[in-house]
């Protein structure tokens, strides 16, 4: 069984109904903690997608990994969701859901920092020097380029 980094098993399963997980994963006791522990893992590594374009990950600071957790379950409820009768998600995941990828959005583009954690680019801004110009707007104008 898939070890999660952020998000437990037993968080899940303390924040969703077991009944209710047993009828999105058609599974019940070691093979249904096994198949949510690799949903988990699997939508980590598309929360770890998004980060490591900013972050090293796994994360390692406590504040950091509690925000990717609550974005992490958001995408779980939601694939579980999305499992059930008919294809209506109730607006409250769905919403949950949105939020989550927003943010690891913003996170990927630095918009959005992760408390206690080092980025590892330095952004993408450059500075260019040169002793003189190459060219200048006069000769650009004049068509002498």
């Amino acid at each position: 069984m898939p070890t999660p980094a952020y998000l437990s098993v037993a968080t899940v399963k303390s924040r969703i109904a077991e009944p209710m997980l047993v009828n999105f994963v058609k599974a019940s006791g070691p093979a249904l903690d096994a198949d949510l522990a690799t949903l988990i893992v699997l939508k980590e590594s598309v929360a770890d997608g998004y980060i490591s374009s900013q972050y090293t990950t796994p994360l390692t600071g406590a504040a950091s990994i509690a925000m990717v957790a609550e974005w992490v379950f958001a995408l779980v409820q939601y694939d579980l969701h999305s499992r059930g009768a008919g294809s209506d998600v109730r607006e409250k995941v769905r919403m949950d859901y949105k939020d989550a990828m927003t943010m690891l959005r913003d996170v990927a583009r630095g918009v959005s920092i992760l408390p206690g954690e080092a980025t590892t680019s330095g952004g993408s801004s450059f500075q260019a020097e040169s002793d003189s110009p190459v060219f200048d707007w006069h000769d650009q104008a004049a068509g002498t380029f």
